[in-house]
């Protein structure tokens, strides 16, 4: 897995010196606000966080899924990571949970109830290589989790295709992930031009859902 760093800290800081840390920063739309406020919901939907004890979050941002997820009243183990030297310097809160910089390789070396990545699949240049970046990414979420990976991407038929943006077919995300599970969901409810996928690992007989 190749991260651009380089590219991505220049990106990162023009956008923190244009929005602050905001969830438009992290996005660029003006409704980024109200899209975030739609997939975090559409997440709780998904994920039964009141079973979930422990959470992996990749390329968490300025932490906005921790804080939703406390708002909630989730009190489990949470851990993000983030790649972006600048947007994790400016992690408000940092000394609450752990939060490590760097990826996915560079988190503590267990397991985690649930693996997240939302938003990372999307840019062109996040990655040295955009389907090798989320096939990597996604076999490490994979080895990491107990019950389920979390991911989003924006869909197709966005009425607005952005040249900086990947808008991946349903194909290609179900045919990658459906070669380690057939437990997948889908939601393309939350939001127009955005879906999420769930992929759940396969649970042993009599053995809960998530410890």
């Amino acid at each position: 897995m190749s991260i651009d760093r380089e590219w991505l800290d220049t990106w990162m800081s023009n956008r923190i010196d244009s929005y602050g840390v905001s969830a438009r920063t992290l996005s660029g739309s003006p409704s980024a606000e109200a899209n975030e406020k739609a997939r975090f919901q559409a997440l709780a939907d998904l994920i039964p966080f009141p079973k979930i004890e422990s959470v992996l979050d990749v390329d968490c941002g300025f932490g906005r899924l921790r804080d939703d997820l406390r708002r909630r009243g989730w009190l489990g183990k949470y851990v993000g990571i983030e790649a972006s030297e600048p947007v994790f310097s400016r992690i408000p809160s940092r000394n609450e949970d752990t939060f490590v910089h760097g990826d996915i390789d560079d988190a503590p070396q267990t397991l985690y109830d649930v693996t997240i990545a939302l938003g990372i699949f999307n840019h062109r240049q996040a990655f040295s290589d955009a389907n090798t970046g989320f096939s990597e990414t996604f076999d490490r979420m994979w080895q990491r989790t107990r019950f389920a990976c979390v991911v989003d991407f924006l869909c197709p038929e966005s009425d607005f295709l952005s040249n900086i943006a990947i808008h991946r077919s349903y194909s290609d995300v179900l045919g990658s992930i459906l070669s380690r599970t057939r437990k997948v969901a889908l939601d393309h409810t939350y939001l127009p031009y955005e879906y999420m996928v769930v992929a759940y690992k396969t649970v042993k007989s009599g053995e809960e859902s998530a410890r």
